[in-house]
């Protein structure tokens, strides 16, 4: 039912280059700074969707930004970079 097939999450280097950029990928998963005159965009706000509730309860902005750092931990884990040290 998506309307843009969902990226392979093991080729980040594709749109993020090499080195992964720890900041951008962040950015781009927590989406609360995005500009909308930039259009629109297939990924979910993650930052609003944590900040406002984590485990049940409220999070504050550190737990918010735990969670995001531990999603692009994860993520750079699964890169399948060819030839390429991250």
């Amino acid at each position: 039912m998506l309307r843009v097939p969902p990226p392979d999450l093991t080729r980040l280097d594709q749109r993020f280059g090499v080195p992964i950029q720890r900041n951008k990928l962040a950015e781009y998963i927590d989406g609360r700074r995005d500009v909308l005159a930039h259009g629109s965009r297939e990924m979910p706000v993650w930052g609003r969707s944590f900040q406002d509730e984590l485990l049940g309860q409220p999070a504050t902005e550190d737990a918010t930004q735990r969670t995001i750092d531990r999603i692009v931990d994860y993520l750079i884990s699964i890169q399948q970079l060819q030839g390429a040290a991250l």
